[in-house]
């Protein structure tokens, strides 16, 4: 039986400096890979408006906002005229339970264009049945909403093995 190979110190110590080089420099880089734009797709200033109406946030997620801007500008053509109508027909609801039908009433695809936009910030998924694309999980506005009640489904509500330690009064 052969003995098992140990690294030496030089290996360990040089894994050791990449993992602390890597875990100063990823969140970084990944954060700013998240929240710039696709080449060549600029988010306009309407989509902000019309995001920050339909989710009712003050200051929706820049990362999501400018995926979900760049999977609907793949998507429609001519979005920024679309876009434009939404934000006409969003200044004459006074809510937004009727902008569907209206959306769909004054263009014909124009109702999807409004699913989308609020299945983006909500579900973080995009697109008609057979094409949906998920744009985000974490961040979307649903958990945005109840994140002073209750965790995102995929974080840990506590410490290691806390499920297993019977709760107070039981």
């Amino acid at each position: 039986m052969k003995a098992p190979v140990e690294p030496s110190r030089r290996e360990v110590l040089g894994t050791v400096a990449v993992l602390v080089l890597a875990s100063g420099f990823l969140p970084g880089a990944m954060e700013r890979a998240l929240a710039a734009s696709p080449a060549g797709v600029t988010t306009k200033p309407i989509f902000w408006d019309i995001s920050k109406s339909l989710t009712g946030q003050p200051e929706p997620d820049p990362g999501l906002g400018n995926r979900l801007y760049a999977v609907l500008d793949e998507n429609y053509h001519d979005l920024d005229a679309k876009l434009t109508l939404v934000s006409e027909l969003l200044a004459k609801q006074d809510s937004g339970s009727g902008l569907r039908q209206a959306a769909e009433a004054q263009q014909a695809g124009l109702g999807a264009l409004v699913d989308d936009l609020v299945n983006g910030w909500y579900l973080g998924v995009v697109g008609p049945p057979a094409k949906r694309r998920c744009i985000a999980f974490e961040n979307i506005v649903s958990y945005r909403v109840v994140d002073k009640a209750l965790p995102i489904p995929s974080y840990c509500g506590g410490a290691p093995a806390f499920w297993s330690v019977r709760p107070a009064g039981i």
